[in-house]
């Protein structure tokens, strides 16, 4: 099966990764339609600064049809969901479009489970300033998550609060594999609903697992706490995880500001709370996160200058900001 075949490539988070590896079982993930191709090369320009390796499963055939051609990445192009269609390239963050693709992230985190893998997935609006992974690699804990607060505001748990699925660790055993799966089957059959609001609300009703949720990944609250019979959970850093704070330069600055006076840096900025990818785009590059530049497509040469006009220009390439 190709799947598996490209897990057991992709497999060990760090490039340079073995099979004596510690992260050996552990994968980065991220899915994409071909609406973000050129937020998919921002994404790897941050992969390749810290040397980490990622499987990019392709949403679309447009998606899987760019990388194949232009030999870029390690994809996987999932089929047709049965009675929901195909994902559209449509680059919004709403919509039935939207609350499809958030299914088909489900689904494919929960196949990797499934064969035994640790998942750190990523969407590809995430920058990532520094390697996430020391944070997020409990053993005690099987879903780390980031949360839907701004910078300084302390996430609670409670009956109507939820975790990003946008960024999140996952840790493979029995729990995580069925919850993953109960997930999958309510939105595959819920076309208005996105995958975050249903699985939050599942995992809060588990009964094969209570939910301990703990607000903080802090080593001595999840310690205290710990029993394997449980499904645990913790909230990263609203700070250093930030979700939404770049939306305008008024929470750019203050999450700079904040993290200064704690004396802290960022891990990753997650380019949330943002309907269209113009948008993202643009937030990105105002606050200095948008590092990848397109090389401009060259053309074929002959030599004969009279036929250049009918010569089509090969894809162009990428490169990165040296950090």
């Amino acid at each position: 099966d190709s799947f598996i075949q490209l897990l057991n490539q992709m497999k060990g988070y760090y490039k340079l990764s073995n099979d004596s590896s510690p992260f050996n079982k552990t994968i980065v993930i991220t899915a994409v339609n071909s609406g973000y191709k050129d937020m998919l090369h921002n994404f790897k320009c941050y992969c390749d600064r810290l040397g980490i390796k990622f499987l990019v499963v392709s949403l679309d055939e447009g998606m899987y049809s760019y990388i194949t051609n232009n030999k870029l990445f390690n994809t996987y192009l999932l089929g047709d969901l049965p009675g929901r269609g195909k994902v559209a390239a449509d680059p919004s963050s709403e919509g039935k479009n939207f609350n499809l693709i958030g299914c088909r992230r489900i689904e494919i985190v929960g196949a990797a489970l499934k064969l035994g893998y640790d998942v750190l997935f990523s969407d590809v609006d995430v920058s990532l300033i520094r390697d996430p992974l020391q944070y997020m690699y409990d053993f005690n804990v099987d879903y780390i998550h980031t949360t839907n607060v701004g910078c300084g505001s302390q996430w609670t748990f409670n009956e109507t609060s939820e975790g990003n699925t946008g960024f999140y660790f996952v840790r493979s055993n029995n729990k995580t594999i069925r919850l993953w799966d109960l997930t999958y089957r309510l939105c595959a059959k819920s076309p208005l609903q996105d995958d975050q609001s249903l699985f939050w609300k599942i995992l809060k009703s588990n009964k094969d697992a209570k939910l301990l949720a703990q607000d903080s990944c802090s080593s001595s609250s999840i310690n205290k706490y710990y029993d394997s019979t449980y499904m645990i959970s913790c909230a990263l850093d609203s700070c250093m995880f930030s979700s939404g704070d770049i939306r305008d330069s008024t929470g750019f600055n203050h999450l700079v500001d904040s993290l200064h006076s704690r004396n802290q840096s960022s891990v990753i900025i997650h380019t949330n709370w943002m309907a269209d990818k113009g948008s993202k785009k643009q937030a990105m590059a105002r606050s200095g996160l948008w590092i990848a530049r397109r090389v401009p497509p060259v053309h074929n040469s002959t030599g004969n200058h009279a036929n250049k006009s009918k010569l089509k220009p090969l894809s162009g390439s990428w490169t990165c900001i040296l950090p």
